[in-house]
């Protein structure tokens, strides 16, 4: 997965055959995504050193 923000990429992969043992169900991968990505924000030039909490929401 690759998202980009003002100019900046963060890169994650989650197809590991590792990541199916860990990742139990959609909202597990949901949390794991949010939580790499609260990390890397903070580490951005738009948003350095500004920590951030994730929030995301599944629909039912």
């Amino acid at each position: 997965m690759r998202v980009t923000a003002r100019g900046e990429t963060f890169s994650s992969n989650f197809w590991s055959t590792h990541y199916s043992d860990v990742f139990s169900s959609v909202s597990d991968v949901a949390r794991e995504l949010a939580l790499r990505l609260e990390d890397w924000v903070c580490e951005t030039r738009f948003a350095w050193g500004q920590q951030r909490i994730a929030r995301y929401e599944l629909p039912d």
